[in-house]
């Protein structure tokens, strides 16, 4: 009976000592993908640009070293002159006054010279864009902001005949912002 004395104190002894809480922590696990890799397509991959579209001469020769050029088959930047490419130009057009609006523009060919942005005020704003030589055909796309809301539009420069270049082409656009800014109309 001694023995079972004992050994009835034994027992939930050795039961609250086998009896052990583990505490186990909750990882988690980020796993974090690279972003595929982006493919231009490109005609000139080691120049990262199309045939055609402009680019500035760099040569050993020092007459035409940093001179504007066009991406020609080769994938070589041949030197334009100013007198090479045919010139559009666009009149911009604004009959009221208000604050000075600041006209986008690009173009599909991008054009060789000619400004990105043009100040338009009151009046009639000539500018005139350069494309590379033989262009038939171009696409101008304007933009600006009137009282905090984009403006574009789009339009078409063309050839006299099919077989012509833009040389000579004149488009009038007009610019104008009547927009209401804080409840105030007119304001721009």
């Amino acid at each position: 009976m001694n023995s079972l004395v004992r050994f009835s104190w034994l027992l939930p002894l050795f039961c609250l000592s086998s009896c052990v809480k583990e505490n186990f922590e909750d990882v988690q696990i980020e796993v974090e993908f690279p972003e595929p890799p982006v493919v231009l397509v490109v005609d000139c991959e080691t120049m990262g640009l199309n045939v055609g579209d402009p680019c500035v001469v760099s040569s050993g020769n020092p007459d035409v070293n940093g001179l504007d050029g066009v991406v020609n088959d080769n994938c070589n930047c041949q030197p334009i002159s100013a007198q090479d490419g045919p010139v559009v130009t666009v009149a911009f057009w604004r009959q009221y006054g208000g604050a000075p609006l600041t006209v986008s523009t690009a173009s599909d060919p991008p054009f060789l010279s000619g400004p990105d942005e043009v100040s338009i005020s009151v009046g009639l704003t000539e500018v005139e864009f350069r494309f590379p030589p033989n262009t038939q055909s171009c696409s101008l796309q304007h933009s600006y902001l009137c009282a905090g809301n984009p403006v574009e539009w789009n339009h078409e420069a063309v050839g006299p005949s099919a077989d012509s270049d833009v040389q000579g082409a004149y488009a009038v656009v007009s610019v104008e912002c009547f927009g209401i800014v804080d409840g105030n109309p007119g304001v721009e």
